[in-house]
């Protein structure tokens, strides 16, 4: 059995009050855009956080002793599968290291030269690689292979 991680009810939505509220609203932006300062966000942040714990925390003080088990066992479950899959890519990223390094490339100039942030897709980050790693072939004066 999977569980939601939290609901809301009435009585959280009150105490979560800022919930779909602007950054004007919450005495941050005066826009509606969703841009904030470094330091806003990490406020936001932690208080998510929270307020995060604070409902799984109500959630699982509610469980009955088995569900609790249930629970513990589908996160080892899932666990497992998640250190599968970063063994998985740690043994890809490393042959991919060994392939630029045959290349005569150095890792660190493949990198991302500017920071992934949380809000940055997948897609993003990847093209910001592939980029960077093109800029690095024909500096070293190779050219792709695909």
């Amino acid at each position: 059995m999977c569980y939601t991680p939290f609901s809301i009810d009435s009585e959280n939505l009150q105490r979560f009050g800022t919930v779909g509220q602007s950054g004007s609203e919450m005495g941050g932006n005066t826009t509606d855009s969703a841009s904030y300062s470094g330091a806003e966000d990490d406020e936001m942040e932690r208080q998510f956080d929270a307020d995060y714990d604070y409902v799984n925390m109500e959630r699982i003080s509610n469980m009955t002793k088995d569900e609790v088990v249930r629970e513990y066992m589908h996160l080892e479950k899932i666990n497992s599968k998640l250190a599968d899959r970063v063994s998985s890519l740690q043994l890809e990223n490393d042959k991919l290291k060994q392939l630029l390094k045959d290349r005569k490339i150095s890792y660190e100039s493949v990198l991302p030269k500017i920071r992934r942030h949380s809000g940055a897709s997948v897609s993003e980050a990847n093209d910001v690689v592939r980029k960077n790693l093109d800029e690095a072939m024909v500096e070293s004066g190779q050219q792709m292979v695909e």
